[in-house]
């Protein structure tokens, strides 16, 4: 069952992160002998949030925003779209190992640690067994968020990067 989510979903990265390692940074953790433990370096730490919109037919926007404690240091949108015939379990499926695979990607490209997620309630819907797998698979400590809005706006019109931003914020306070 897993392998036919993986087939017959299609994501789609509608905006990818821009964001890069410090050049200082990514020179020192590659000096290092893989071996040895070196305590001098570090890890940026980061706070995620994630939101899920449905889109036109079978797809999803999926929003996943980082932030530092200060700023927004990046967002990212992926679409997926599923055929008819896919299950609800599997698409499922296919919702948390996408979220999963851009986070442990995010974290090894950037020398980077997600301490917590803010989920937005809708997501947790939509893929009930995520928290439980980023805490078991990245430790990180997932946070479900309901009404996560945007201030000034309807919640109809708000992308779904700056709900996965807000529920970023809420994480972080």
């Amino acid at each position: 069952m897993v392998q036919a989510a993986r087939r017959s979903s299609r994501a789609e990265v509608h905006r990818d992160f821009e964001s890069k390692v410090p050049e200082f940074r990514k020179e020192r953790h590659d000096s290092q002998d893989p071996d040895q433990l070196d305590v001098k370096i570090s890890f940026s730490e980061l706070w995620a949030g994630l939101a899920v919109r449905p889109e036109a037919g079978p797809e999803l926007a999926i929003g996943l925003s980082l932030e530092d404690g200060v700023y927004n240091v990046d967002f990212r949108v992926d679409k997926l779209s599923f055929p008819e015939s896919l299950s609800i379990e599997e698409r499922r499926l296919s919702i948390e190992e996408l979220i999963l695979r851009n986070l442990q990607t995010y974290q090894k490209e950037h020398l980077s640690k997600i301490l917590g997620v803010g989920v937005t309630i809708e997501l947790d819907c939509a893929a009930p067994h995520l928290c439980s797998r980023l805490w078991s698979e990245l430790d990180v400590v997932p946070m479900i968020f309901e009404g996560a809005t945007v201030i000034g706006t309807a919640e109809e019109s708000t992308d779904v990067d700056e709900l996965a931003d807000s529920v970023a914020r809420k994480c972080l306070m």
